[in-house]
């Protein structure tokens, strides 16, 4: 029995030379679907490593943000859960210098985390230490309170 060749493409070595055209039209497509789908093409926010542990009384986050400044970070906490985020814009360029590449300067980062145990959201505090960020939050620990409870009879 012979086998039939059924592939419906060619590998780059069997399409032979591309032409300028066909290259110029290849750049077309590609100009094209960026201006149609724009985000796309925008940076992936990058995530950080970060340590979540707990204690009997606190939740604590640690994250590592190496190079971001205090006003540049954002925290907010809600019962259970934690977001972080930072961003830092590019500074302007400096006048006289034309850059041929220009990769450093501005990130967006974002975390969220739901949290091991609930937290009571005014008992929350956060510091930045050497591009380490910590967080710790006082866990909320339901009452043990007894409280009698009168019964009522129907009339």
């Amino acid at each position: 029995m012979s086998k039939k060749n059924v592939r419906d493409f060619k590998y780059f070595w069997e399409e032979g030379q591309k032409t300028a055209a066909d290259k110029i039209e290849k750049a077309q497509k590609i100009a094209k679907h960026f201006l149609e789908e724009p985000f796309e093409f925008i940076a992936i926010r990058q995530a950080f490593p970060v340590n979540i542990s707990e204690t009997n009384d606190d939740v604590i986050v640690e994250g590592h943000l190496p190079g971001f400044k205090k006003g540049e970070i954002k925290v907010e906490v809600t019962e259970d859960a934690v977001h972080i985020s930072a961003h830092k814009k590019r500074a302007s360029a400096q006048k006289g210098r034309g850059y041929y590449i220009q990769e450093a300067g501005s990130a967006s980062v974002s975390r969220s985390f739901t949290l091991p145990a609930n937290v009571d959201t005014k008992k929350v505090e956060a510091k930045l230490e050497d591009g380490i960020l910590h967080i710790k939050m006082a866990k909320l620990h339901p009452g043990k309170k007894k409280r009698r409870i009168d019964i009522r009879e129907e009339e």
